[in-house]
């Protein structure tokens, strides 16, 4: 089978003639000959990803990258029938992308403390062992 390949990656197939002529009785005849599309192919970047690292030997609010990130890039190739529906699709990594890291300080942060309220009771026991007027206070807690 004839196949016409583009340098973009894209294939095109001849789709055999129903009749062909035995002999071509003059100049001018020609054979008309259909081609379709068998393959197209396309690339897309693949975006880095980022990475941040806490780091304790840094001042807080420094940053550091030590490791620049890089976009990659990944090739769709699609197949095509002779009647121009999507058979199949394939996807194949041409340059791998390369993760940035950045390194923040935490040193000398203050950490956020989230408050929450605590329920307490409150009851009075006689004590004999305490002296008249004496008074002593405790809690307890209940925690949920």
């Amino acid at each position: 089978m004839k196949k016409i390949e583009e340098p973009n990656g894209d294939l095109w197939e001849l789709i055999p003639p129903t009749s062909v002529p035995e002999k071509f009785t003059t100049k001018d005849q020609r054979l008309d000959l259909t081609y379709y599309l068998a393959r197209t192919s396309r690339t897309e970047p693949i975006p880095f990803a980022t990475e941040i690292i806490e780091d304790e030997t840094m001042q807080e609010g420094e940053e550091k990258v030590t490791v620049d990130g890089w976009t990659g890039e990944r090739q769709i190739i699609t197949y095509y029938d002779q009647s121009g529906k999507q058979t199949k699709e394939e996807e194949r990594v041409i340059k791998h992308m390369r993760t940035k890291i950045i390194h923040r300080g935490v040193k000398n942060a203050t950490t956020a403390v989230e408050k929450q309220p605590v329920k307490y009771t409150t009851r009075t026991v006689e004590d004999p062992t305490m002296m008249l007027g004496e008074r002593k206070s405790g809690t307890t807690r209940t925690i949920w």
